[in-house]
């Protein structure tokens, strides 16, 4: 009779673990997963959001080279924040809840990524559309920006995040 090749144990050894703690744990490893695509990917656009914010509003011209760079500096460190802050909204809520958390960290933190003293938000009725338009589109990056570092960290680290619990089991399950 040929020797059975031995199975593959879990990460857990072969115990069952509770339903919401495992959830729990998935939810921050899915949340890791997805960091260093979150960080890399708002760290791009947000110093982009900015230049094209300035270049529509016609001061890059107007603003030195030094002063580009060090507000591009700014807006690559705010980018870096956004994009932890996405990876725990990655981590909190899967597919809509995610989405919509990354939509309003977008639209808050959009302030932060558009505003520069060459061309400051005003707040004052005539330049209301240009608020509105900085919450938009940033909340639409933040939420796109979950969407894809959901994704990347799924695929890249799925042995790292576990399988998905079984319908069914937990609480009240069969």
């Amino acid at each position: 009779m040929a020797k059975a090749e031995p199975m593959e144990k879990c990460s857990c050894g072969g115990k069952l673990a509770d339903y919401d703690d495992y959830l729990a744990k998935q939810a921050v490893k899915r949340g890791v997963a997805a960091l260093p695509a979150a960080v890399i990917l708002c760290a791009v656009w947000a110093p982009l959001f900015c230049l094209v914010r300035l270049g529509i509003g016609g001061v890059i011209g107007a603003a030195g080279a030094s002063a580009i760079l060090v507000l591009l500096l700014k807006k690559v460190f705010i980018g870096i924040i956004l994009g932890v802050l996405v990876s725990v909204a990655v981590g909190i809520g899967r597919s809509d809840l995610g989405l919509f958390l990354g939509a309003v960290i977008g639209s808050l933190g959009g302030f932060f990524v558009a505003a520069a003293s060459a061309m400051p938000l005003k707040s004052d009725a005539t330049h209301r559309l240009d608020v509105v338009l900085v919450a938009v589109i940033s909340g639409i990056l933040c939420a796109a920006t979950v969407y894809f570092a959901e994704a990347y960290g799924r695929s890249k680290y799925a042995k790292y995040i576990g399988p998905e619990p079984h319908e069914g089991t937990g609480a009240g399950g069969n």
